[in-house]
């Protein structure tokens, strides 16, 4: 039900102009208990360079290892909601903008829901209105 009111929402839009659904190359979703954790996220929750997804991800998955992502083929976009809500996220890329859709529905298990994607960097000059800046040339995160 969810997928199709989505759906019916955007039909005006998607007629209007050419726009494609973007697939997310990998998405992890989660939740946390510390609401703080929301705070310091980089504009439209666009990260676009290894050093802060690292910082991202040791805070909010601290006991995994953080995934390596080449960032001067994709980048990576961030998204929470409230606390007891579970998250859905898909992306629509449309004359070099790409706007990532989220839905969230009730459940969980009582923390703040969140998803983290990574997505190609083909033909998209901003993403949820952030311009994507080339990655810095860094040394690998410690993992």
């Amino acid at each position: 039900m969810r997928t199709a009111v989505l759906v019916l929402l955007c039909l005006p839009q998607l007629a209007a102009a050419e726009r494609k659904w973007a697939s997310p190359s990998r998405v992890w979703v989660g939740e946390f208990a510390d609401g703080g954790l929301r705070r310091g996220l980089p504009r439209g929750g666009v990260v676009t360079d290894a050093k802060a997804f690292a910082k991202l991800w040791k805070a909010w998955r601290p006991e995994e290892k953080v995934p390596e992502v080449d960032f001067a083929r994709e980048f990576a976009v961030v998204l929470h909601c409230a606390r007891g809500f579970r998250l859905f996220a898909g992306a629509v890329l449309r004359d070099g903008q790409l706007s990532v859709i989220s839905v969230t529905e009730r459940g969980g298990r009582g923390g703040y829901g969140y998803a983290i994607l990574t997505l190609s960097r083909k033909g998209v000059k901003k993403a949820n209105g952030v311009p994507l800046t080339k990655p810095k040339p860094e040394e690998p995160p410690e993992k």
